[in-house]
């Protein structure tokens, strides 16, 4: 046998996940950078078989030190209807159970772009729920609305969540938008954009904003679909 089979060392990094041992410390992490291109680095933990450090199985994570949760009480809070054991209906305020990004970094998982910032207004679109914040139109992933994080950093799936900002020559905060049959239209005080795609399957990959008129519009109303037009209240 060849001397270094034997001995397999690596520190908190490694460039090939075959240098990873069966037995390590239960938590330990690595970075794994298969190129000299930072963009594709991951991040493995060691689960240990009973939470115990020795044999165990490596599970993609989070970059250690990163910001994982959001401040629930500076994030929307959810209005439940509930019924008391006579039946009468009653309503709670209370906080969201945010999901916390549970892989990656800034750079193959980055943070919402809602995040210190406002938030306009709140949607549902293509069964996804969606923020309008300043500039950007962030959706969280399908069927999963309490989750803006991506599912890995290995790869681009398509249920990952979908962070998109306006383009135009001036500068245009969202503040409201309606569901139309080409796709999302979402309404700037002087100008409008179209959220849609080409593609059968809308994603991270397909989605695009388009501008699609340039007329006031009054903030504090909220547009109305009227079938194939949109009524909203000229500023």
């Amino acid at each position: 046998t060849d001397s270094a089979d034997l001995l397999n060392v690596f520190t908190d990094r490694v460039n090939d996940v075959s240098r990873l041992s069966e037995y390590c410390v239960n938590g330990y992490t690595v970075r794994v950078s298969n190129t000299a291109e930072a963009e594709d680095d991951y991040y493995l933990k060691f689960v240990g078989d009973g939470d115990m450090s020795g044999s165990g199985v490596w599970e993609e994570t989070y970059k250690p030190g990163i910001e994982v949760d959001y401040n629930p009480y500076s994030m929307p809070h959810q209005i439940v209807r509930l019924f008391d054991e006579n039946g009468n209906i009653y309503f709670r305020v209370s906080p969201v159970d945010w999901e916390p990004r549970l892989v990656g970094d800034e750079i193959t998982n980055p943070t919402p772009s809602f995040v210190g910032q406002g938030i306009n207004k709140i949607l549902l679109y293509r069964n996804r729920l969606v923020m309008l914040s300043d500039q950007n139109i962030i959706m969280s992933r399908p069927g999963d609305f309490f989750n803006f994080w991506g599912k890995t950093a290995l790869t681009i799936s398509p249920v990952d969540p979908i962070d998109l900002s306006t383009s135009s020559s001036t500068p245009t905060s969202i503040y409201n938008g309606v569901e139309v049959n080409a796709g999302l239209l979402v309404f700037g005080e002087e100008e409008q954009f179209l959220v849609t795609t080409d593609n059968d399957v809308f994603t991270a990959d397909t989605a695009k904003v388009l501008t699609t008129s340039r007329y006031g519009y009054n903030v504090a109303t909220s547009p109305v679909s009227m079938g194939t037009t949109v009524g909203f209240v000229n500023n």
